[in-house]
């Protein structure tokens, strides 16, 4: 206790001060930021070692003062984070019947709801439609344009439960570490990619029906020959039907999502604007 009062009674107030402005902003802010048993290390060290006391409580005032900034900073960024969170929750529960008929691919559970559910919807969707459109128009004029919306739609593909695309192992590596507004731009432009890509497709679909004329319709069947598959889930269906109900589906998952005027925007920005 000596020690203590040999310090003079008005620096022993400033370190009680110090004392105190330390266990509230602990409290406050938890030990990560305020430890409060290594301030009282560094006060037995000034005191063992006779330190120069004006020196210690401006290094400590210094020390709190950027802790505080740091804390307060993290803390918005976490409220903002818990905002963006409770925003996508929102959205889900006012389309949940819709978003939920996707199935949920849970890569990481930082992921968003609205993460899951959207590459979830990709990956269906190359399911059920990605072979038959190879088969139809494999080799024909428009493959080119069909092949680049198919590797927009491959980042978000599971080939296997434990092969994460390279594009969502890059945003599992960004939700440790960035901040509420890098990830809802992350998000909001991986979600887009995949969205124009489906909206090409419909457009690339529809340019197709136009160019078809009717008479010619009949001819556009799968037959006996198409591959087994195919033909086994479009036995003699008109092709421009089954194309139709692509398209359709491509619509439908940019409506369930509402996303359709972030995508149709994303579109123009991209291959209009810079055309």
């Amino acid at each position: 206790m000596a020690a203590k009062f040999s310090l003079g009674l008005q620096r022993q107030e400033l370190i009680e001060k110090v004392r105190e402005k330390f266990k509230q902003a602990s409290e406050r802010y938890s030990a990560r930021y305020f430890n409060v048993e290594l301030l009282e290390q560094r006060i037995d060290l000034l005191i063992n070692h006779k330190l120069n006391i004006d020196d210690f409580i401006r290094s400590e005032y210094e020390f709190y003062n950027e802790a505080l900034k740091k804390a307060e900073t993290d803390s918005e960024e976490q409220k903002k984070k818990e905002e963006l969170n409770q925003k996508i929750d929102d959205m889900i529960s006012a389309n949940e019947e819709k978003v939920k008929e996707y199935p949920d691919y849970f890569f990481d559970p930082r992921a968003s709801v609205l993460m899951r559910f959207f590459t979830g919807a990709i990956n269906q969707f190359w399911k059920q439609w990605h072979e038959m459109l190879v088969y139809t128009f494999k080799g024909t004029m428009v493959w080119h344009n069909l092949n680049e919306i198919f590797a927009e739609l491959e980042r978000f593909l599971f080939i296997d439960e434990k092969s994460i695309p390279v594009m969502l192992k890059h945003y599992s590596e960004i939700l440790a570490k960035a901040t509420y507004q890098e990830i809802e731009t992350l998000e909001r432009q991986i979600i887009q990619s995949g969205g124009v890509a489906l909206f090409r497709l419909q457009l690339q679909l529809e340019n197709i029906f136009l160019a078809t004329p009717n008479l010619s319709k009949e001819e556009y069947k799968f037959s006996i020959y198409s591959q087994k598959k195919l033909y086994d889930n479009y036995n003699k269906k008109n092709k421009l039907t089954v194309l139709q109900n692509c398209k359709e589906n491509s619509a439908k998952i940019l409506e369930d999502f509402r996303i359709t005027s972030m995508v149709e925007h994303g579109y123009t920005q991209k291959y209009i604007d810079e055309s």
